[in-house]
């Protein structure tokens, strides 16, 4: 499984719209939730999956972004990454993560 600060990092990514939500759901070093519901009976069920067991038909639209207001996530982010030290993108040689603060990495990522 993905280690701790990469998934941390993935997450504010997603909460500061860096990227989709489609992408925070496709690393494959993470197992994922899928959840359903049966909407006659009203019934939810949900199923740990690991990354290859998820049908692309079930990610989220490649296009769609969570799309916060401003501030949203902010008290979050502090709360789950004190430091401001988690910071994720893709690298040529697939997707990676860069340690250290945005400031130090920010020319890290490729366009």
């Amino acid at each position: 499984m993905a280690d701790y600060a990469h998934c941390v990092a993935d997450l504010i990514a997603l909460l500061r719209n860096e990227i989709t939500l489609a992408k925070a759901f496709m690393d494959p070093r993470t197992k994922k939730i899928l959840a359903s519901m049966d909407y006659k009976t009203r019934v939810d069920s949900y199923q740990l999956l690991d990354a290859d067991e998820v049908l692309a038909e079930d990610y989220p639209d490649p296009k769609d972004y969570l799309d916060p207001d401003p501030g949203d996530y902010d008290a979050y982010i502090a709360r789950i990454d004190p430091a401001g030290d988690a910071f994720s993108c893709d690298t040529p040689q697939g997707r990676g993560e860069v340690q250290g603060t945005r400031a130090e990495h920010s020319g890290d990522c490729p366009e």
